[in-house]
């Protein structure tokens, strides 16, 4: 399989040179690198759920390809016969080209034996089995991109290609020309700069209403001195491309083209990645500023990538396009990273746990009809391995306390009977808006997961065990702090760090609840542990375990706000404990926010002073323990 990845770097190049939550599908298609992937309405589907056509080569280095039919739910059966040929290394897209209300398909690359190429257009009977365009004036190609566009607005599509044909090392980048939506014609003479090894997109840049073109690629044995290219045609709407000059696009081969508005500005920007000339990788995002003229966005967190793929896409929901790119970054490692978009075109890695790939390829699609985009992502793993996958993109629920997730159907269940809920993790929470009080032990919180129940006026035990995984919670990696109340006033309960720290793996809290309350809890993964980075908790994976206790096991009452006066106190303080319940062994405590104990008391009536002038300005939290009776209430020093 190396021998293979070699020659197929070699053939391309030729002698030129990173919350969202997307879980990994049961779904199983072929694994393939070198890759295409298309979406399209094959069946024209009442439902408009989209079928998927895979193609690429095997770890066997065989080309294999599948049309898979969207079954619903995020799930696809593959088509016994599609008639479309296998290739690698190539393109794959899907439009309406008969205008008979379903999806056919062109495609272009190379065959099983590197020698040979394809490139033909094959038409959908509307039940997924396509037909050859015959007789047919596309070119066989390899090295190849295409793209479907209309530029004369005449409702019919007409196809771009580019490449070199088996037979000639020198690329071609022609245009065929829609006549009667059954023939196509090629252009005698077209513009655009011949080229191979690259990629091709059509949009309106500049909101006259005409499609422009961008290309990509090399011009490697065209009889010019050698270049790297990247440039952009607009339509003249008089049957004209005209390259505009004067723009900052680095020349690329390898490489990937996306367009989309960033900015929210109305316009069409443009994201490219690829080997630039010196052989270095890049990987740009420019903006438009007007009339087909664009500049580079600086200061974005870009990595430079080649035999890679990118794509934009809403994952968020947030009404701004999002990004992802994989490829092959410095050093031939695989990469594939997922960007969040501020709005206004500013970029920032997304935490994720999509594998790495390059020779590869990506596509959006609202495969599970649930409005949000889901995503395929195929290629090479390493030299030996392959991989596709479908990942659906499922909200978070928890990322903030407003979002907690429910999880009443774990309480009320028998005294000592365990109830479970697992399959989380806390990969993407960014620990949003979380309270800065609280009795945690560790310095700071790293990537909390909200929780909420209502009370039944039961006692409880919550516990985050390992469900039997070695990817649980290790020790010094997981606390959990329980609150009531809303989330703007929240009232804190109970909390701890690592229950056992020597045993590892377990936190818990025991408490008991007042009926119709509603309780809010997060599980904290301090260290980097629910993120990827923790020893022993790659996937940041953790169990919730609910045990409903004897009523005696727990205090009668708990989280009874102490009156405190003043409150901000600066010299002296004095705790009102008028109603409560005062044992002979009760203590007051004050803690500052890392859990120290600053201050320790024993009250011995309803009323106790204690002198503040030494303590330094800042929040702390003040704890009454009486015998079962527990109480808490924040205090403030100015």
């Amino acid at each position: 399989m190396k021998l293979f990845l070699i020659f197929l770097a070699a053939l391309a190049v030729s002698g030129a040179l990173t919350a969202q939550n997307f879980v990994e599908a049961p779904q199983s298609f072929i694994q393939v690198g070198a890759s295409s992937i298309a979406f399209g309405n094959v069946r024209n589907l009442p439902s408009g759920n989209s079928d998927l056509f895979i193609s690429g080569r095997n770890d066997s280095g065989d080309v294999v390809s599948i049309l898979y039919g969207n079954t619903g739910g995020g799930t696809f059966s593959s088509f016994p016969v599609s008639g479309i040929p296998a290739f690698s290394n190539g393109t794959a897209i899907f439009g309406d080209v008969d205008s008979d209300g379903d999806d056919d398909i062109y495609i272009s690359g190379i065959t099983e034996d590197f020698s040979d190429g394809l490139g033909n257009l094959y038409f959908n009977d509307g039940n997924g089995f396509f037909s050859a365009l015959s007789p047919s004036p596309f070119r066989e190609l390899q090295r190849s991109a295409a793209a479907f566009i209309n530029p004369d607005n005449d409702n019919t599509v007409d196809v771009i290609t580019l490449g070199n044909e088996p037979s000639e090392p020198a690329g071609r980048t022609d245009f065929y020309a829609n006549i009667n939506n059954s023939e196509f014609l090629e252009a005698v003479a077209f513009p655009l700069d011949d080229l191979k090894t690259g990629a091709v997109a059509v949009t309106d840049v500049d909101g006259d209403g005409n499609e422009d073109v961008m290309i990509t690629g090399s011009n490697e044995a065209n009889g010019s001195s050698l270049e790297f290219v990247s440039k952009l045609y607009r339509y003249d709407g008089l049957g004209n491309y005209v390259e505009v000059v004067g723009n900052p696009f680095i020349g690329v081969i390898h490489s990937s083209l996306d367009f989309a508005d960033v900015d929210n500005d109305g316009d069409q920007d443009v994201f490219i990645t690829g080997t630039q000339i010196n052989g270095a990788e890049t990987a740009r995002l420019y903006y438009h500023v007007s009339n087909g003229q664009y500049e580079e966005a600086m200061n974005q967190p870009f990595t430079g990538v080649e035999y890679g793929a990118s794509e934009f896409a809403d994952i968020d929901g947030d009404g701004d396009v999002d990004l992802i790119v994989t490829g092959q970054m410095p050093g031939d490692d695989p990469y594939t990273q997922l960007f969040l978009n501020d709005g206004a075109g500013n970029f920032s890695e997304l935490d994720n746990n999509l594998q790495d790939v390059y020779f590869s390829a990506v596509a959006f699609n609202d495969v599970d009809g649930d409005g949000d985009q889901d995503l395929l992502i195929s290629g090479f793993i390493d030299d030996d391995n392959v991989f596709t996958r479908l990942y659906l993109n499922e909200p978070f629920a928890g990322n903030i306390c407003e979002d907690g997730q429910s999880v009443n159907t774990l309480f009320g269940g028998p005294v000592n009977e365990v109830q479970t809920l697992d399959g989380l993790n806390n990969i993407g929470y960014g620990s949003i808006g979380d309270p800065e009080n609280n009795c945690f032990q560790f310095d700071g919180i790293d990537a909390s997961r909200w929780f909420t129940f209502t009370g039944d006026g039961e006692a409880y035990r919550i516990v985050v065990p390992n469900c039997g995984s070695p990817n649980g919670l290790e020790n010094e990696d997981s606390q959990i702090i329980l609150y009531s109340g809303d989330c703007n006033n929240l009232t804190e309960v109970a909390c701890n760090d690592d229950e056992f720290p020597a045993i590892n793996f377990v936190a818990g809290i025991t408490f008991s609840t007042e009926p119709g309350v509603t309780y809010r809890f997060f599980v904290d993964g301090y260290g980097g542990g629910f993120t990827g980075g923790g020893v022993g908790n790659p996937e940041g994976e953790f169990c919730l375990e609910v045990i409903r206790q004897e009523p005696s096991s727990v205090t009668d009452k708990v989280a009874v706000p102490i009156e405190l006066y003043p409150n901000p106190a600066s010299d002296w303080l004095t705790f009102n404990l008028g109603g409560m319940y005062i044992s002979n062994d009760a203590s007051l405590v004050i803690r500052d926010l890392n859990g120290r104990k600053i201050w320790e008391g024993h009250p011995s009536g309803t009323q106790m002073t204690v002198n503040t002038a030494g303590f330094a300005a800042g929040v702390y939290t003040v704890e009454l323990y009486s015998g079962k009776y527990r109480a808490v209430s924040k205090l403030v020093i100015n």
